[in-house]
């Protein structure tokens, strides 16, 4: 198919648009072909120099959107990383209660009770169950996710000291202290999360 210059052919098969005639993709590329070969004042320094700035935009536009994309998901895992920890250390804060509750009221004195001593026995298993949980969500580097893992520690070896009188109140001491430094965590971690580009 040979189109003069100076005219625009439009093809039966074409599709219509509100009267305007758009061109399949065959016949656009058939028209550019035609254009260039018959084009007289037309070269190809030209046809590059024409179209590199919109190449350059194209790869621009692309590239903001491969960071937007690889910081939503940072984003979204950081946000997921503080809701996983704030359950944990809810869930912890009440079967170590619980745990020392339990044992100072059942088991310390006499733990005969089936009943009673699976109170105990269930809250403390979900002790450590969160307790470890915690600690692999957390950062060994990071000065408040240290002191963060000594408190946990400590509540580790209250609930495991058969000789400590009051264990609640002194667990619930190392309890408070952690949700001061968790909120220190997550006010940090969810400063990065709205962050757009800064990863």
């Amino acid at each position: 198919m040979n189109l003069p210059l100076d005219t625009l052919v439009t093809i039966s098969d074409t599709l219509k648009l509100n009267q305007t005639s758009i061109l399949n993709k065959k016949d656009t590329i058939n028209l550019a072909y035609t254009f260039i070969l018959n084009g007289k004042d037309t070269d190809w320094w030209t046809i590059l120099r024409n179209s590199v700035p919109t190449i350059l935009l194209a790869l621009l536009a692309s590239f903001i959107a491969l960071l937007q994309v690889k910081s939503n998901i940072v984003s979204s895992a950081r946000i997921k990383w503080i809701e996983d920890l704030r359950n944990d250390i809810s869930h912890l804060y009440n079967d170590a209660l619980g745990a020392a509750y339990y044992w100072e009221r059942y088991c310390k004195s006499n733990c005969q009770d089936k009943d009673e001593f699976r109170l105990y026995d269930e809250a403390h298993s979900n002790v450590f169950i969160h307790s470890n949980r915690i600690r692999m969500l957390l950062n060994f580097k990071e000065e408040t996710h240290k002191e963060l893992i000594k408190l946990l520690d400590n509540i580790d070896e209250i609930i495991y000291d058969e000789t400590i009188k009051d264990p609640q109140d002194k667990i619930e001491i190392e309890l408070k202290r952690i949700v001061e430094i968790s909120r220190e965590i997550f006010k940090k971690e969810w400063k990065k999360s709205k962050r757009i580009f800064k990863i």
